[in-house]
């Protein structure tokens, strides 16, 4: 099971999460559930900064090629610096909550631990412990010029060139990095609560913007488009089918056979539809989802649950709502798979598991369950 563990990082002091199938992340604004949820997606090692360099020389013919992540923690560590960077719009140091000199991260998953510590002057060490090394079959495809590497497999890479040549394979550290972090959850689409805000403006960005490469403060915004490919996607909460022609382009939507101007459209059924796209995306394996409820009535937040207990993807999702978390659990024990949930909430910057006991029935919610209680104390004190 993969394991993260998160200290002195922006809102959060301190936060270490077991990570099954499907984890689920309750907290109030402000409280760190994004901090989490991109230090997830940034571990996954699934985009690769193509300013770091990363080559690793192999003899063409000789079988194989090792290549072992603790014999390049200067690569690992550049690597990590330069995720900060793009996913954070800010430099490691600046992460550091304030009043900390320091901060750590740690993921762990099959026995390989990965400690990454950031200090207030910008500096980055990083460590690694376990097994750390994955071999690869070097398979020539072809004879000819070269050698040039034309593909990474999971337990090869392909060449092309001559038996005896010697080739720079580029990106074999990146490649090791996400195997072993990111098994079983990459490729994963992150799902930004401004899904809707890009969904309903995507005609304006790609007419007046979309020719310049844009740098929102969350660059995690348009991770989902890379998943919406053109196609039909029904949303389970009123049966909508949308229309996608471009990434993320909604050009039509029906209802009951017929189309429905866009405009029409409900808030909540748009950005759930986001959702759907991801979902339905050939190999997609994760999905982090902020805020799933967003713009839901209660009985979309509840049919919402049902559909994202019924996928197989691996799942981490942040929400606000006590309701929602409580109704995924109901469904994914009604599915037989009460074992594959965990639920963490953030109180006061750190994260707490929520008990679920063997009924699915799960416990209070610090943040929610005593303000919601006060507050309707107080509304029929007022009344009386």
């Amino acid at each position: 099971m993969r394991r993260l563990v998160v200290e002195n990082v922006g809102p959060v002091r301190f936060a270490e999460l077991e990570l099954p199938r499907v984890a689920v992340v309750v907290g109030g604004n402000g409280s760190g559930k994004t901090t989490l949820a991109t230090i997830h997606y940034l571990t996954l090692f699934q985009v690769a900064p193509e300013v770091v360099k990363d080559v690793v020389s192999l003899e063409v013919g000789e079988g194989y090629v090792e290549v072992d992540l603790r014999e390049h923690l200067d690569v690992v560590c550049g690597y990590v610096k330069e995720l900060i960077r793009r996913l954070f719009q800010t430099e490691p140091g600046r992460l550091i909550s304030q009043g900390e000199a320091s901060a750590a991260v740690r993921v762990e998953t099959e026995g390989v631990r990965l400690e990454v510590a950031l200090e207030r002057g910008g500096s980055v060490a990083c460590d690694l412990s376990g097994a750390a090394a994955r071999r690869f079959e070097v398979k020539v495809v072809e004879t000819g010029p070269g050698p040039l590497v034309v593909g990474w497999g999971r337990d090869r890479v392909e060449v092309v060139g001559r038996v005896g040549g010697r080739v720079d394979v580029p990106g074999a550290v990146y490649a090791v990095l996400r195997q072993v972090f990111g098994e079983g959850w990459v490729p994963a689409a992150f799902l930004a609560t401004e899904r809707l805000a890009v969904v309903a403006l995507m005609p304006l960005l790609q007419r007046e913007i979309w020719a310049f490469p844009p740098a929102p403060y969350k660059p995690l915004i348009f991770d989902f488009l890379r998943w919406a490919p053109p196609g039909e996607y029904e949303e389970p909460l009123l049966g909508l089918r949308f229309k996608v022609e471009r990434p993320g382009r909604i050009v039509g939507v029906v209802h009951k056979g017929e189309e429905v101007p866009p405009s029409l459209v409900a808030s909540g059924s748009a950005q759930f539809a986001a959702v759907v796209m991801a979902a339905s995306s050939p190999g997609v394996a994760g999905l982090i989802i902020e805020e799933p409820e967003l713009n839901l009535h209660v009985d979309a937040q509840l049919k919402a649950a049902e559909y994202l207990a019924s996928l197989s993807h691996r799942l981490f999702i942040t929400t606000h709502s006590d309701l929602f978390a409580i109704a995924l659990v109901h469904h994914l024990k009604k599915r037989g798979r009460l074992g594959e949930v965990k639920i963490y909430e953030l109180v006061r910057g750190e994260a707490a598991e929520v008990p679920i006991d063997e009924r699915g029935a799960v416990g209070e919610f610090k943040t929610i369950t005593p303000i919601e209680l006060k507050a309707v104390e107080q509304f029929l004190e007022d009344l009386a």
